[in-house]
Formats: C-alpha cells, sequence, structure tokens
C-alpha cells in the first residue's frame, strides 16, 4: 500500500495532522496518553498484512507531521491487544484524548475480481470476471459487520457439469461445480457475518462469529487464541456449527449442517529459514476426523506463499483419487489490493474446513517481524 501525505489544514496542530495522515493510510488512533515528557499512543489499523509495513508508514507519518514529542507505540487490530512496546503502562500516563468515535463506522470497496476455477474434468481453466462489493461497518471497536456481494460480468461456468466420482463420507465440497453454475444468475452474497473479538486477559484471545461465513457455509461459532507477541509460538481452539448453503447464493440452507472444531497450534520459526508451520487436529465439515499441516512463507511487502496436506481416518480407497487432500496458497500484492487463492488438485469431501475471512491468528501475526 503506498505512502498518502495529505495536505496540512490552516491551524491544525501536530496531533491533527498525524491523525490526518494515518486515516488516509488506514491507520486510527484508538487512545492516546500524556506523561511529562512522553506520548502513548494506540494505533489500530486493518490494512497491512506485516508489521514492517505498519511501523515503517507509522514513523513516516510521526515525523512528516511534526511530532516532537516521545511516541511510545501500542496496537490494536479489530478490538484485540495485539503488542506493545515496553513501558507503556504506569501511573505516568494520564489520559487525553479518545478519538474512536460513537457510532458506525463505514468501509466499502467495489471491484473486478477475476476467479478462476482450474483443473476440472471439462476443461484445465474455466474463469469468470466478478463485480465485488466488500462491505464493513464497524460498530464498536470490538463488534464488526463484513459482508460480500458479487455479480458474475461473464463466466464460462456453466460448462462444469461432470459431477463428482467421489462424495465419501458426506458431500461438503464436491458440489462446488453446483455453485459456479448459478454465480451468473443474480447478485450472490458471498459473506454476511457478525464478529465480535475481545482479548479479556493478557495474551488471551476470543472471537465470536455468525452469518453466512462464506459462499458454501452459514453458522455460528467461536475461536480461541493465547498469543504472546514474545514468543514464537501460539495455541488456540476453534469450534463451529456449520450449515450448507444452498446452491444459488441467498439465504436458503440445505438439509445438511455438521460441529466442527479444531486445536490449533502456530510457530513462526526465523532463522536460517524463515517460515510459519500450522498444525491442527479435529473434525472436519464431512464428519471425518484428523490433522492438517500447513507450511508457508510470509513477506515484507505481504505476499504470502504456502502448501498444506491432510490426513483424516478417511482411507486412501475411501478417498479415491489423489488419496488424501493437499494443495496450494498465495496472497500476492495486486494494485492497492491482494490476490488471494488457493489451489487442490481435486475437490474432495474428507479433509475440508471453513473458508473463514479471518483467524485469531491471522490478525495477530501481522504485528511480528518476518525475518
Amino acid at each position: 500500500k503506498e505512502y498518502q501525505k495529505p495536505e496540512r489544514g490552516e491551524g491544525e496542530s501536530d496531533y491533527q495532522y498525524l491523525e490526518k495522515i494515518l486515516a488516509l493510510n488506514a491507520i486510527g488512533i484508538s487512545e492516546l496518553q500524556r506523561s511529562s515528557d512522553r506520548v502513548r499512543i494506540e494505533f489500530s489499523q486493518f490494512e497491512y498484512f506485516t508489521f514492517d509495513q505498519l511501523e515503517s508508514v507509522i514513523n513516516r507519518a510521526i515525523s512528516d507531521s511534526g511530532f516532537q514529542e516521545e511516541v511510545v507505540k501500542s496496537f490494536k487490530i479489530a478490538g484485540l491487544n495485539a503488542d506493545a512496546e515496553a513501558g507503556i503502562t504506569g501511573s505516568s500516563f494520564s489520559p487525553s484524548n479518545r478519538s474512536f468515535r460513537d457510532g458506525p463506522i463505514f468501509r466499502n470497496k467495489t471491484g473486478v475480481n477475476i476467479r478462476p476455477f482450474l483443473a476440472g474434468r471439462e476443461d484445465f481453466i474455466k474463469v469468470a470476471a466478478l463485480l465485488e462489493n466488500d462491505t464493513e461497518i464497524v460498530f464498536t471497536e470490538n463488534l464488526f459487520f463484513s459482508g460480500n456481494l458479487k455479480l458474475s460480468l461473464i463466466d464460462n461456468f456453466d460448462d462444469l457439469t461432470i459431477p463428482p466420482v467421489d462424495t465419501y463420507p458426506n458431500q461438503v465440497r464436491s458440489d462446488i461445480k453446483k455453485y459456479l453454475n448459478n454465480l451468473g444468475e443474480n447478485i450472490s452474497i458471498g459473506r454476511a457475518q457478525l464478529d465480535y473479538h475481545i482479548t479479556p486477559y493478557t495474551h488471551n484471545h476470543v472471537m465470536f462469529t455468525a452469518g453466512i461465513l462464506e459462499e458454501m457455509y452459514a453458522g455460528y461459532g467461536m475461536e480461541y487464541l493465547w498469543f504472546n507477541p514474545d514468543n514464537n509460538y501460539a495455541v488456540g481452539f476453534e469450534v463451529f456449527n456449520a450449515y450448507k448453503r444452498g446452491y444459488k447464493f441467498n439465504f436458503e440452507l440445505q438439509d445438511y449442517s455438521n460441529i466442527t472444531g479444531f486445536a490449533n497450534f502456530y510457530y513462526r520459526n526465523y532463522q536460517p529459514f524463515p517460515f510459519d508451520l500450522k498444525i491442527s487436529y479435529g473434525e472436519y465439515l464431512a464428519g471425518d476426523v484428523g490433522g492438517t499441516i500447513e507450511l508457508s512463507r510470509t513477506f515484507i511487502n505481504g505476499a504470502r506463499f504456502g502448501v498444506f496436506a491432510t490426513f483424516t481416518d478417511v482411507t486412501p480407497n475411501q478417498f479415491g483419487e489423489g488419496t488424501f487432500d493437499k494443495g496450494i496458497f498465495f496472497r500476492i500484492p495486486f494494485g492497492n489490493n491482494f490476490f488471494n487463492y488457493m489451489w487442490r488438485p481435486l475437490t474432495k469431501d474428507p479433509g475440508a474446513k471453513l473458508i473463514r475471512k479471518n483467524t485469531l491468528y491471522d490478525l495477530l501475526v501481522r504485528f511480528k517481524p518476518v525475518n
């Protein structure tokens, strides 16, 4: 995301101009406290995927604003206490300004996205150009609504007609073609969910979620994560009651539902080879039980590349072609946004998880260095 610097208004104080610069660069100030010689500022953000990017923008904004006091930084994301530099607590600081305004904050973005479908039995690639609208409403620092609407401008998904060979133990993902067949009919609801985030105790974070969670599933659930930014590892769990959506991307639900849940372990390695590791174990959407391992690498510009493999109590013979679930995923900069994609050689039912908008770790790890 390219740094932007607005014109300074007549009579604007250093603090007002700093807040103006940060707002233009998608960073908010949640709280400001002063002592005799320092100022503590609590920054909140949604847009930056790495701490290096975020801190670079904040330091440049502080310099450009002419702010003379020593700034002690602390950070929040989506209402979660993410990180803090040393020395920010103590009675020497007194509240001076609370800048998070009352009432909802609206964020809205509309654009054209390319949606590929690779390695189908009909052709190697099918593709759609989708007009998508993403809306976020921030009711409070902790309560959010996220919505996604999409309309196919042009696609060749109608040609996806060959049914899956194996649907054991339950058909939870292998009917993806029936969903894609309906993308061009009307405006489709991709997501409509409420999230509530809270850090009840230091390093202990909780997320509650309910609504239309993704294109194929609605439901409700929660996640817990123990995350200490001074440690290279984090642990937690998640539980969701997932209901399969109808094929027309509206509010209709099918008969199938399942309670899916996982214990999660995360580890970030730095030297000599930086990488991220995630291991999860639990029950998947189709009711099978097993574990998934993910290996990935995140770069300073926010790009991410990774691989995953899942092994459950579904035998290779029951799984059919492919033996077990595996694939690749990546996130790459594209203009001022990012292009996210996950690819599996075969879309099967065993090993299927919910496609969540955010996890607690995905949010909080943004405040750790990547190298």
